[in-house]
């Protein structure tokens, strides 16, 4: 009898084991890491650009199944018809949908990092520093990963976050300041973001817009011109 419940006990610490390293090893084949696993850049980032290409790439996070399609929802403002295919892996197709875009087509292979650029209308108009792209991603064996959390302020570090594009609003040249033109100030007169006036010469401008320069000399050409007259006056008196 008790070399029947040494057996039983030996069977279940050896079914134990083996649930036990298969289920290690379930977790080590497939377990997304927190950081971004897809992520998206464009040639161009100021809201408003008109035919921006977008470039994702996405990193595989299986180690059994490869990546078959990658469902890209899109933000407000770009409608999946006026979203186009420039590139992706061989075979692979864009599919408009209601919200969002799908680009699928043969299984790459396991680990093999998949990249695809999509041309849109435009970029949206945001307020926010960067715009959100929620990525559905299917592998071979049916997995399906959503990258689509975003995180906001003082939430940390979302497990699948969402791809993000930074963006930018700023329409001065990089490293070119501008000041506007005040159309109250004098001629010749800019200002700044204080709205004080800013000189834009060494010479002072009067109400009219003349220099005090060009104003003492116009006098002084006034006076050798009366003057003048005066003389002439004079010898005038004489000759009559």
């Amino acid at each position: 009898m008790s070399v029947t419940v040494a057996g039983g006990w030996r069977s279940a610490l050896l079914t134990g084991a083996v649930l036990a390293v298969t289920a290690v090893s379930g977790a080590i084949s497939f377990a997304p890491p927190a950081s971004a696993q897809v992520r998206v850049k464009a040639d161009k980032t100021l809201i408003g650009s008109v035919g921006p290409v977008l470039t994702f790439t996405a990193t595989p996070v299986s180690q059994v199944a490869g990546i078959r399609s990658e469902q890209v929802y899109l933000p407000d403002g770009i409608l999946p018809a006026d979203v186009q295919l420039v590139s992706g892996p061989s075979g692979w197709k864009l599919k408009p949908g209601l919200l969002s875009v799908i680009i699928s087509g043969p299984a790459l292979d396991t680990g093999e990092t998949a990249r695809w650029k999509l041309k849109v209308a435009f970029l949206p108009v945001v307020t926010a520093p960067t715009v959100a792209f929620p990525t559905w991603e299917t592998y071979s064996d049916g997995t399906l990963i959503k990258w689509a959390e975003v995180a906001g302020i003082g939430d940390g570090v979302a497990d699948r976050p969402a791809p993000l594009l930074k963006v930018t609003d700023d329409y001065a040249p990089a490293g070119k300041a501008t000041l506007p033109i005040d159309p109250v100030a004098p001629p010749g007169v800019v200002t700044g973001k204080e709205n004080q006036p800013v000189p834009v010469a060494a010479t002072s401008f009067g109400s009219d817009g003349l220099s005090s320069t060009s104003l003492v000399v116009g006098i002084g050409i006034v006076a050798i011109a009366a003057a003048g007259v005066v003389s002439a006056y004079r010898r005038r008196r004489r000759w009559f």
